[in-house]
């Protein structure tokens, strides 16, 4: 990535939008649960001038999509019209991961590439990803935290919705209560399937690029981040 292209994503953080959208985060029961909640989700998004982006594993990408099927909408004219895409999260997690580890640099590139341009298409963008939940699988806690908190950033500065999912069996877990707690800090609701919605304290939507953006296109000398596949 040269140092120009480094200012102009830079700039997309800086830039004047819309009113940022929620970013939500629901616990499911089982894979018919985990489908409804999703489709009904992105359904609000395949509105006319709207889109949706899914983040998702292949087996996620195949019960969101029968369960959009089974409702009437048309997902090969969304997708033929690219109003309706489709990212695999555990490829986008193995570009993303520098020794071991989620890079933000790498993540920030990489998922605002794909919000800037679905923007370019549709004046609002639904997004699902389950990528913090693949995350937590892994044992990576403290990756599947600092995922969260890059797509609140990233949320905020392109103002999509966006929807988190985890499997509801991880509030079952005693040891993962604190750090799921931690987890949930800045959405506007999590939400468990057949429980009323437990509102959060909604943080301060993050103005201006990542510190890590800022400082990269300003020094010439920093060495070339891109992620290779």
């Amino acid at each position: 990535m040269t140092i120009e292209s480094l200012k102009t994503f830079a700039q997309m953080f800086e830039r004047p939008a819309a009113p940022a959208l929620a970013h939500q985060v629901r616990f499911y029961r089982d894979k018919k649960d985990f489908a409804d909640a999703v489709a009904h989700f992105l359904d609000g998004g395949l509105e006319p001038a709207g889109a949706c982006i899914v983040i998702a594993t292949a087996a996620h990408q195949a019960s969101i999509a029968a369960r959009l099927e089974a409702m009437d909408i048309n997902i090969a004219a969304a997708h033929r019209s690219r109003r309706y895409t489709l990212w695999d999260s555990e490829r986008l997690l193995r570009m993303t991961t520098v020794s071991g580890q989620l890079n933000g640099w790498h993540f920030c590139e990489a998922v605002g590439s794909i919000l800037a341009r679905a923007q370019l298409e549709s004046p609002w963008v639904h997004v699902f990803t389950d990528l913090g939940a693949l995350l937590w699988a892994k044992r990576r806690w403290h990756d599947a935290e600092c995922a969260e908190e890059l797509l609140n950033r990233l949320s905020a500065s392109y103002a999509v919705s966006v929807l988190s999912a985890y499997p509801s069996r991880f509030l079952r877990m005693p040891a993962h209560k604190a750090l799921l707690d931690k987890l949930m800090r800045g959405h506007a609701a999590a939400v468990e399937t057949g429980s009323s919605a437990r509102q959060r304290p909604r943080r301060l939507a993050v103005s201006g690029a990542p510190q890590f953006l800022r400082e990269a296109a300003g020094d010439g000398e920093r060495e070339d981040h891109t992620a290779s596949a």
